[in-house]
């Protein structure tokens, strides 16, 4: 912005400065927000109910109401009571993914669609079961595996350093 009043050459150039400091100020808010909202811990609730089953892609079924991104580390806890069966329905990223034991209670995630994890994935075997389902899972990061079950067809993909 540049404004002149009546030749004041001085207020013509605070004008200027300050236009740049406001703009410099609305960049940093905006780089501030969005690595804020980059990085979450997102834990399936089950539309309320930890035990029940759904879809993956259903932001209700996460709390907070939000599907898990690429930046996300998402939390599936341990079923508590029953079987629980989570189906992945479209494509899926996200950063890491955590699968605690679920003791004597079924706990599946179904590939009807790829997921990818770009950083880690610590699951235990205690009634979990991927099934692959005819997808693909990529992992990039070592995971850590305590004698995971799979089924279905389909590929696990490790994609980065380290070992499986």
């Amino acid at each position: 912005m540049h404004v002149d009043l009546a030749g004041a050459g001085g207020i013509c150039l605070k004008v200027a400065a300050a236009a740049r400091r406001g703009a410099m100020a609305a960049i940093l808010l905006a780089l501030v927000s969005a690595s804020i909202l980059q990085a979450a811990t997102i834990t399936w609730d089950g539309n309320g109910n930890p035990n029940n089953g759904g879809s993956w892609n259903t932001g209700a079924n996460w709390n907070p109401d939000a599907v898990p991104g690429a930046d996300d580390a998402a939390v599936v806890p341990a079923a508590t009571a029953g079987g629980r069966s989570i189906t992945v329905d479209s494509p899926v990223m996200i950063d890491t993914l955590t699968w605690p034991d679920s003791g004597a209670n079924a706990n599946t995630i179904t590939l009807n669609a790829n997921l990818a994890v770009t950083g880690s994935v610590t699951s235990s075997r205690g009634g979990n079961t991927l099934n692959v389902n005819g997808q693909t899972l990529t992992v990039n990061a070592s995971p850590v595996w305590n004698t995971p079950f799979f089924s279905g067809a389909g590929q696990i993909v490790k994609d980065g350093a380290g070992s499986y």
